[in-house]
């Protein structure tokens, strides 16, 4: 087959589209919006490691990565993730990433329309479903209560189902918002916020 990305990987005998890894790891790739020509394919080494075990330290946890380039951040953490989880999901979304700000941007259309749309209603069943979730756009969000409680929600629901969250934005200190819930919010995302340092 042409231009497939896991031929260096592969074993194979038949190779075609029909092959079930091919059609799992795209399918995951495409959840996340990762596609062929996205720069975490040319990752390696450092960068890599150091996400696999933040992955695996954090496992079933809450961590909070601050970094300036989110949303590579993200494609790695999410590529990282499907590595890791895409044996026998079975095309069930096992890692999700979602962007915090279009999610919520549906969710007030939804309400304004009467009607959830399949876009909504899938977005919000791999939230709470995947085993890693990867959030990101948290910095072009203005937290009031309704955008508090929305993420503290969503984070209570997957630490109670032992579901690993990884949050990513530049600085839990930028983040913008007001109100009892922000600081609730931005303690608990503090207290979560990973340290390289002790990261093996």
């Amino acid at each position: 087959m042409v231009d497939c990305i896991f031929t260096s990987y592969c074993a194979e005998v038949d190779c075609d589209k029909a092959c079930p890894i091919f059609a799992q790891l795209s399918y995951l790739l495409d959840r996340n919006d990762i596609n062929v020509d996205n720069r975490v394919f040319k990752k390696h080494g450092e960068p890599v490691t150091l996400c696999l075990n933040i992955l695996d330290k954090y496992d079933k946890e809450l961590a909070v990565i601050e970094n300036a380039d989110v949303l590579m951040s993200s494609d790695l953490f999410a590529y990282c993730s499907i590595c890791n989880n895409w044996k026998g999901s079975k095309l069930s979304c096992s890692t999700y990433t979602l962007s915090f700000s279009t999610y919520l941007d549906k969710l007030r259309n939804s309400w304004k329309s009467g009607n959830a749309g399949d876009t909504l209603e899938y977005m919000s069943i791999w939230a709470q479903t995947s085993k890693t979730l990867i959030v990101n756009s948290l910095d072009y969000v203005k937290f009031k209560d309704f955008e508090c409680q929305t993420l503290l929600n969503l984070i209570q629901s997957r630490q109670r189902n032992n579901r690993s969250t990884i949050l990513i934005l530049t600085k839990v200190d930028d983040l913008l918002g007001e109100g009892v819930f922000f600081d609730k919010l931005k303690k608990i995302l503090s207290k979560a916020v990973v340290n390289y340092d002790n990261i093996n």
